[in-house]
């Protein structure tokens, strides 16, 4: 699949939006993990929130 400049720079665009939303959600979650390091709730949240921004980056 090819796109043009405007989609492929749109498509950058919100990986880096999305991706730094996530990266935001992601330092408070290893704040609350510091805080409880036991708790493998929060750590799956985390390893899901990594796998999203992976799996939703520009190809």
């Amino acid at each position: 699949m090819s796109f043009s400049n405007d989609e492929m720079d749109e498509i950058i665009n919100d990986f880096i939006t999305e991706a730094s939303e996530g990266l935001d959600a992601l330092d408070q979650k290893f704040i609350e993990l510091e805080k409880k390091p036991g708790d493998t709730t929060l750590l799956n949240d985390i390893f899901r929130s990594i796998h999203t921004i992976h799996r939703r980056r520009p190809q």
